[in-house]
């Protein structure tokens, strides 16, 4: 007979627990880190995010509450995390709809492949979760991989204006760069789920271990709950669209003709790769700028 543990800690057990963060405030500022504002904000914000959560996941897990609700939670949770994905990369243009659209197909994989296969029950206290775990995790290889292509792109500019010279097509111009920042942005992911249950055990196995669940049990699930998680099969790719649509807006705020961002620079006219190259430096926002005949074909 499996006996299960009241684990409700109550406000002093919270409280409790901030203790740590004072903690980490103690050692900000005796190294002169200047991130004990940014600490307290944040751990405040997320204890009040969490306790709105938990009051609005009561509700919504309620016997009673249509299924539909838990259904728009997680419908809800695309363009929250778009947003967020662009607000945290504002430097890519675009990457907020290829983020929601990324979402959409992941997120509606991963469900049909967990509830169509009848991998997990198809409920409420089930469906909201795993949404929420698909797409959290997802938003951080998102963010991170956004992030190392800006900085790709302007570290190696002189190889990829080498590229489009020798006649290549922006998308062959920039795809070692997009593969470099997708890489990078999955290692560390890829080694957590290495060290899975050895290092570190995931929370959706101690949410259920701590409820009494069988620990082996819970193992599976959340075996199961990582095979469906975007992270683990590589479905968080940053399309290269995203780079091909800030080339279009360049395109078109700058008037180069033809307006296709597909043709290699090598075959626009004179004028025309001038136009390209102005725009490539403007964009860049420098101090001062030498031109010489620009306006020149």
């Amino acid at each position: 007979m499996r006996v299960v543990i009241d684990v409700g800690i109550g406000p002093w057990g919270l409280g409790a627990s901030l203790l740590l963060v004072l903690l980490a405030v103690v050692v900000s500022l005796t190294r002169h880190l200047g991130l004990e504002r940014d600490l307290l904000v944040a751990v405040v914000r997320s204890i009040g995010q969490l306790l709105l959560a938990g009051w609005a996941l009561r509700l919504i897990l309620d016997q009673d509450t249509h299924m539909a609700w838990a259904w728009l939670w997680a419908v809800c949770l695309v363009p929250f995390a778009a947003a967020t994905a662009r607000r945290r990369e504002p430097r890519l243009r675009g990457l907020g709809w290829m983020t929601a659209a990324g979402y959409t197909v992941g997120l509606g994989v991963s469900l049909a492949v967990g509830f169509g296969l009848g991998v997990l029950p198809l409920e409420a206290r089930v469906l909201v979760p795993v949404s929420g775990m698909i797409v959290g995790n997802s938003l951080k290889v998102v963010v991170v991989a956004a992030a190392r292509l800006v900085d790709g792109v302007r570290d190696r500019s002189g190889e990829i204006e080498a590229m489009l010279g020798l006649g290549f097509g922006s998308r062959r111009a920039v795809r070692d760069v997009a593969a470099d920042a997708l890489r990078l942005a999955l290692l560390p992911q890829i080694e957590i789920t290495r060290s899975v249950g050895m290092v570190f055990i995931p929370g959706a196995l101690t949410g259920l271990v701590l409820a009494g669940v069988d620990p082996v049990d819970a193992a599976m699930v959340q075996a199961a709950l990582l095979s469906m998680d975007g992270q683990t099969i590589g479905k968080k790719v940053l399309r290269i669209r995203v780079v091909r649509a800030d080339t279009e807006r360049k395109i078109e705020k700058f008037d180069i003709r033809p307006a296709d961002g597909c043709i290699s620079a090598k075959n626009f006219s004179g004028g025309n790769q001038q136009k390209i190259v102005l725009a490539r430096e403007i964009e860049k926002n420098p101090d001062l700028l030498l031109v010489g005949q620009p306006t020149r074909g």
